[in-house]
C-alpha cells in the first residue's frame, strides 16, 4: 500500500499538481473547475436531493446533459460553461483592502433550458437524484 501511495504522489508531483492534504492517508487532489461547477449546481438547486456536477466533453461526445445525467439514473436541471485558464489575480490576503479591485477573474456562463443541448456549449451538467443514485 505504501508503494502505491508513493507512486501516486510521484505521479502527481511530476504532473505539477500540488498535494496539500490527505484523507485517511491518501492524497487529496481537487480540480478547481469541478469544485466551481459543483458549487454553482448546489446553489442553483431548490429541491431536496443529492446534487452532482458532471463533466461534459464539448463537442466531442455530442451527448446532451439530459443524456449524461440519465446514464447515471439522474435528472438534469441546469448547465454551465466554466471558462478555463482565467487571468491570475494578485494575492488577496490583506483584510483591509481588495487587491485587483474590479479586475475580472473567474467566469461561467449559465444556460437557460440547456439540458437538451447536444451541440456546442456547456461543459458541466447539473444533475440531481436520490441519495443512493450513484451507489454511495
Amino acid at each position: 500500500m505504501a508503494a502505491l501511495l508513493l507512486i501516486l504522489v510521484l505521479a502527481l508531483s511530476s504532473a505539477s499538481i500540488k498535494v496539500t492534504a490527505t484523507c485517511y492517508g491518501y492524497p487529496l487532489v481537487y480540480n478547481f473547475y469541478d469544485m466551481l461547477a459543483q458549487s454553482a449546481c448546489a446553489a442553483k438547486y431548490s429541491g431536496n436531493a443529492r446534487v452532482w456536477a458532471l463533466r461534459r466533453s464539448d463537442p466531442i461526445t455530442r451527448k446532451s446533459c439530459n443524456q449524461i445525467c440519465a446514464e447515471k439514473s439522474l435528472s438534469c436541471f441546469q448547465v454551465y460553461y466554466v471558462y478555463k485558464n482565467p487571468p491570475i489575480l494578485a494575492e488577496n490576503s490583506n483584510s483591509n483592502s481588495q487587491s485587483d479591485e474590479g479586475v475580472p477573474g473567474l467566469s461561467m456562463y449559465a444556460y437557460t433550458n440547456g439540458c437538451g443541448n447536444s451541440g456546442g456549449g456547456p461543459n458541466y451538467c447539473c444533475c440531481f437524484g436520490p441519495e443512493n443514485a450513484l451507489g454511495k
